[in-house]
């Protein structure tokens, strides 16, 4: 199995980035999330034009094919994260019915784990990241008005997305894809450009990255940015979200550079992997931290690389028995309609 890097190692990259986030005090996961939302709106603009946009019941095509890609592993990853709420107290059946007494919080319930759309509003979410696939889901739902207003004021989409989350900051709908909206506009951008970095730029914004995540760490003023946990530092609460956009923005030329290059099996592999990994570690987590959160660094480090394993494991498992065979009624599906 060919294992050439390629765009699919590059999202399993990501995805362990979130991993990191959850299980230390480096706060690097909601750049990964923001560079997601760059791929996505490349891949999706680019798939748009070439197969859905001219096509018969191109968008109803487009919207059944981008829910079977995010909801089985949804659903099996609320399974596992459910049954870990439970054993570790977070979550109380008794309690939860409790506060089903009218039918519209039923309904949402329901229609937020069965669709999504609503899950980030839910009292409780047993899988944390799922918040990321709500948006996506919004993205998806607009993408047709999002490409007009790309194809209507070209650059001017991005002054305009920042613009509308930062007056949306700090209230619920920030938490919609309008907050979010800049990052599916770069990769949104490059697709329609044809934007294509050469290898040595693409490298170069990963240096730079790197080293950016370097001084912000070891500079004292700055150092609080990126380390420390949302629930311990102002300085975190404050400019986590606005640095991780930083680094999303300096990395997007090997963003968009990754997601051109030409991977072999073992890179699909790791592509489809992402998606398990970034959900099924939430509830593994949980048990992590409840078993082994209370040792010091050095006494958790090898718990935490068994926990590591076991996410992996979980992920292919997922993969090889869930996500491959709905992958591969899928492309029957579309191959049909398309």
């Amino acid at each position: 199995m060919s294992l050439k890097f390629g765009p699919g190692a590059y999202r399993f990259l990501l995805a362990l980035l979130v991993l990191v986030h959850h299980t230390s005090s480096l706060g690097l996961g909601a750049g990964a999330v923001y560079v997601f939302f760059c791929l996505s709106g490349y891949w999706m603009h680019t798939v748009w034009e070439k197969k859905y946009a001219q096509a018969d019941h191109g968008y109803r095509t487009f919207i059944v094919a981008r829910l079977i890609r995010l909801l089985p592993l949804f659903w099996l990853a609320n399974v596992i994260g459910y049954a870990a709420d439970i054993y570790t107290g977070k979550f109380s059946v008794d309690a939860w019915w409790a506060q089903m007494h009218s039918l519209p919080k039923l309904l949402h319930f329901a229609f937020s784990h069965l669709f999504l759309m609503g899950y980030y509003w839910l009292d409780h979410m047993a899988i944390a990241p799922a918040w990321s696939l709500v948006v996506e889901l919004q993205f998806y739902l607009l993408l047709p008005v999002m490409v007009v207003l790309m194809r209507w004021l070209g650059w001017g989409v991005l002054p305009l997305s920042v613009a509308v989350a930062f007056l949306l900051h700090g209230s619920p709908a920030f938490g919609t894809v309008f907050g979010y909206a800049f990052f599916f506009f770069l990769g949104m951008l490059a697709s329609h450009l044809k934007w294509t970095p050469s290898a040595r730029t693409a490298q170069a914004s990963g240096l730079v990255t790197v080293l950016l995540v370097g001084v912000l760490i070891a500079s004292p003023t700055t150092h609080s940015v990126l380390v420390g946990g949302a629930g311990q530092n102002h300085t975190y609460q404050a400019w986590n979200e606005l640095g991780n956009a930083l680094l999303a923005v300096v990395v997007l030329p090997l963003t968009i550079w990754s997601a051109e290059l030409k991977g072999g099996q073992g890179d699909r592999m790791l592509g489809d992997m992402s998606y398990a990994v970034y959900l099924v570690h939430a509830p593994l987590v949980s048990l992590y931290n409840l078993w082994f959160g209370q040792l010091g660094l050095l006494d958790r480090l090898p718990y935490w690389a068994a926990m590591a394993l076991v996410v992996l494991g979980v992920s292919w498992a997922a993969w090889k028995f869930v996500d491959k065979p709905v992958m591969a009624w899928r492309d029957r599906y579309l191959l049909a309609r398309t």
